[in-house]
């Protein structure tokens, strides 16, 4: 009979063991809250050391790589104490259970996110954050989120910037009873964390505090105050209108590298967002919202036209955009030789001789009769890309043959030699272009191109040796030696001595 007791007690023993090992994968699996099930998302549990996703559902198995704390991951598929996550940017892995905890955060998505004072693209900018930066929510108004770092500074954020969707991520909050949050502070870049933006001075806080009732005496001399300041203050600010258009001057002129250009953004009346932009040196440019474009060879229409559809079909409902230039950069000119102001200018427009010489100062009184345009063109040869325009000086001065009044184009090259260089054997170089100290040294025997160089200061910044030219006088006649003094810097070619009279031109990188 005590043997037959043993044996039940130990069979019970038995079904209970079977009865906890079977309910523990489920019990792991209900760590989980239900929200995680029903919505799939979740969020790591906020420790100091983060989650390992790992290749497959075991501890044993490779790590992937590390998420830090509180990051949110969408779940795919459950397995015993396991859990196979995706994160915002689609990569898989596993990572334990009891790692994770409800939907409660949301991760940048983008390089860069700013984080605005209100919910509106007109609210200032007082952040900017990096993909990556894991927030919580605390309210959604629209297409914007209220968003609080760890330390509990907020700002709002538009939803395209963030991930999951505030639906997935259960945030579609209304603003919290709880207790007061930190004023919105700037982001340290360097860090996920918010800066405290400087306070506002008296200046801004006018007009934003209720009137107080006064004292009689306090009353009259308000009131004078009021009405001496309503008498100076301007008439009410309507609705912000765009700009007028361009000149027409401008609509036909084509971007080029360094301009700087104004784009204003409008939509429902009111101002959405005023920059100045730069096109690079490779062309493009940063446009608000829609970020790199082509820019440079386009008109400022075609720039506007290739704008509004895009902001249009992702930002706004007819927008309107302008675009003007502010500074022009790419048409620019090099003048040298008897003229009272040698040396580099930018305009906007392409001159005539004569204009760019009155930019210039005017002639000297010992300028010679001719003056030299080197140009480069588009052609396919390099006898094509490469010339060298004769102008007769005193054609056009003495007899007003306004043939010789040649076009500019950018990049053009003039020199006009004094008189007593062309009526003498010349004891002479040129050095021109992007060189320190521009203008004119005396012949040395067996000077060459880049000792010159280096005897007028040496290379500008933008300055771009390895196209640089020797023109070289031979009668009437003009020879072009091209010369690669980078190359000849590096010992990789020779560098050529230089004849009385030549002119060195070191050219603009950015043309």
């Amino acid at each position: 009979m005590n043997d037959l007791k043993r044996l039940r007690l130990i069979c019970c023993i038995l079904f209970a063991c079977i009865c906890l090992f079977a309910y523990r994968p489920a019990a792991a699996q209900s760590q989980l809250p239900e929200t995680t099930k029903a919505e799939e998302y979740a969020s790591v549990v906020r420790n100091e050391s983060g989650a390992n996703i790992r290749s497959e559902a075991s501890l044993s198995s490779d790590v992937l790589r590390a998420v830090t704390p509180g990051s949110p991951v969408m779940v795919l598929e459950h397995r015993g104490e396991w859990v196979l996550v995706e994160d915002f940017k689609e990569r898989k892995g596993w990572v334990s259970a009891s790692l994770l905890t409800g939907p409660e955060t949301v991760i940048i998505k983008v390089l860069k996110a700013n984080v605005r004072s209100g919910p509106a693209l007109t609210a200032g900018i007082i952040a900017k954050l990096d993909e990556g930066t894991v927030l919580s929510v605390v309210e959604t108004r629209g297409d914007w989120l209220q968003v609080s770092d760890f330390e509990g500074s907020n700002g709002w954020l538009h939803q395209d910037v963030i991930w999951p969707a505030p639906q997935a991520a259960g945030s579609e909050r209304q603003p919290s009873a709880a207790p007061e949050l930190k004023p919105a502070r700037e982001v340290v870049l360097a860090a996920d964390t918010f800066k405290q933006a400087p306070p506002r001075t008296p200046e801004e806080e006018k007009g934003t505090v209720a009137e107080q009732v006064q004292p009689d005496a306090v009353e009259e001399i308000q009131s004078e105050t009021v009405k001496k300041k309503a008498a100076e203050a301007p008439a009410p600010v309507q609705a912000e209108q765009p700009p007028a258009p361009p000149l027409a001057r401008d609509e036909g002129y084509r971007l080029g590298p360094r301009d700087v250009v104004s784009v204003n953004i409008f939509a429902g009346g009111a101002k959405q967002i005023s920059e100045d932009v730069t096109v690079s040196a490779d062309g493009q440019i940063t446009m608000p919202l829609l970020g790199r474009a082509q820019a440079a060879g386009l008109t400022l229409g075609e720039l506007r036209k290739d704008s509004i559809e895009p902001l249009a079909l992702l930002y706004f409902v007819e927008p309107q955009v302008t675009v003007a230039i502010k500074e022009y950069h790419s048409l620019s000119f090099y003048i040298s030789g008897s003229v009272e102001n040698p040396g580099h200018y930018e305009l906007d427009k392409e001159p005539t001789l004569l204009e760019l010489i009155a930019k210039a100062g005017g002639l000297e009184s010992d300028y010679g009769h001719r003056a030299y345009i080197m140009r480069e063109g588009p052609g396919e040869t390099e006898a094509d890309q490469e010339k060298t325009i004769l102008v007769d000086m005193k054609a056009l001065l003495d007899q007003g043959d306004m043939t010789n009044n040649i076009r500019l184009v950018t990049g053009d090259v003039i020199h006009i030699p004094r008189g007593s260089e062309l009526n003498q054997a010349s004891n002479a170089i040129f050095v021109e272009g992007e060189v320190k100290n521009p203008g004119v040294y005396t012949f040395q025997q067996g000077i060459t191109a880049l000792s010159a160089c280096i005897l007028a200061g040496g290379f500008n910044d933008y300055a771009a040796p390895n196209r640089a030219r020797i023109i070289r006088r031979r009668g009437t006649e003009q020879e072009i030696i091209e010369l690669n003094l980078d190359a000849v810097k590096k010992g990789k070619a020779k560098d050529v001595e230089l004849q009385p009279g030549d002119l060195v031109h070191i050219p603009d990188s950015w043309l």
